[in-house]
C-alpha cells in the first residue's frame, strides 16, 4: 500500500469514524505497516470493522494493527478453507528400502517354485 492508497483509507476510515486520526504521519505509518494489504481488501475491513460491531459507542478507532489482523486472519481463513476443499495429494508409491528389498528377493529366490 503506497502512502496515498493509505491516506485515502484514512480518510475512508475518518468517514465512519471522526475519532480516526488523518494526517500525512498517520498515512505513512499505515502504509508501513499495511504493505502487503491490498486497498480494496482494507475498504472491505474498515467497513466490516464498523459495521459489524454490537455496541457502536464503545467501539476503539480502528487502526493499522487492527486492519493487519484482520486481513492475516481472513487470509489464513481462506487459506484453510482451500486446502480442506482440495482432495489429498496422493503419497508416492515407493518399494521397500534397499537393504529389505535384497533380503525380500533373496528370499523370494530361494523359495520360488521351480
Amino acid at each position: 500500500m503506497t502512502p496515498q492508497e493509505a491516506s485515502a483509507l484514512l480518510v475512508y476510515a475518518r468517514q465512519h469514524d471522526h475519532l480516526v486520526v488523518d494526517t500525512d504521519a498517520q498515512a505513512h505509518t499505515w502504509a508501513t505497516h499495511l504493505e502487503h494489504v491490498p486497498v480494496s481488501a482494507g475498504r472491505l475491513i474498515v467497513s466490516d470493522y464498523y459495521g459489524r460491531h454490537s455496541d457502536p459507542d464503545r467501539r476503539k478507532p480502528i487502526d493499522a494493527s487492527v486492519i493487519r489482523k484482520l486481513y492475516s486472519s481472513k487470509a489464513r481463513e481462506v487459506d484453510a478453507r482451500s486446502r480442506a476443499l482440495d482432495p489429498p495429494s496422493p503419497k508416492p508409491r515407493t518399494g521397500p528400502p534397499p537393504h529389505i528389498k535384497a533380503k525380500l528377493d533373496a528370499f523370494r529366490a530361494k523359495h520360488a517354485k521351480k
